[in-house]
């Protein structure tokens, strides 16, 4: 976990990160530790959507039952100029945003595989990654 990342105070933290050329993402981690392995047979989840928030509950259940599950949020952005769009939850997700996304959170985990989960305009990147 980079130094410059701040931590909440509550187990299950939040923190924001720029992967790449991508905009920054909010990420939520619930589970044990980012750091241990997880169960040879628990594949992990990453559940995209608007708002690692909506995403609590869940996580907080799949956690408990040996899952590491990881939160994703995209920051919204300055707007573009092309499109009009500033890159919020109302704005149109481009094809093959997915699967750039995606691969960059499980080479940044070291997951091999993951159960990917989109709500919203994130489900698009969902399916865009499977």
């Amino acid at each position: 976990v980079p130094r410059d990342v701040k931590r909440t105070e509550q187990p299950d933290y939040q923190q924001v990160q720029s992967l790449g050329e991508s905009r920054p993402v909010v990420y939520q981690f619930f589970g044990k530790s980012l750091r241990r392995s997880y169960r040879s047979d628990a594949v992990p989840f990453v559940m995209l959507g608007p708002s690692v928030d909506h995403w609590r509950a869940v996580g907080r259940i799949l956690s408990a039952r040996g899952f590491n599950v990881m939160a994703c949020q995209r920051i919204a952005g300055e707007k573009n100029a092309a499109t009009g769009c500033d890159d919020s939850v109302n704005c149109v997700v481009h094809r093959g945003d997915g699967e750039a996304l995606v691969l960059k959170i499980l080479d940044a985990l070291r997951w091999e595989r993951a159960v990917i989960v989109g709500c919203d305009g994130e489900a698009a990147l969902a399916v865009d990654a499977a």
